[in-house]
């Protein structure tokens, strides 16, 4: 669905910056950045973007 939008060049490059962002805010240990970014990845090419705040007012679990 997103290369039929943004075509294959531009999807795989914003892909790949996303994956980038993901991994910085993990090493980081930045849990708000991480679920940021990973809701805003996941939903990017859906309808879905509306819901991303309110998939992240849950509390995050911990894994320690």
């Amino acid at each position: 669905m997103v290369r039929a939008r943004e075509g294959k060049e531009v999807a795989h490059r914003r892909s790949v910056e996303d994956h980038v962002a993901i991994v910085d805010a993990l090493a980081r240990r930045d849990r708000v950045a991480v679920r940021r970014r990973l809701a805003d990845h996941l939903v990017r090419a859906t309808t879905l973007q509306s819901l991303a705040d309110q998939l992240l007012d849950v509390p995050p679990f911990d894994v320690r």
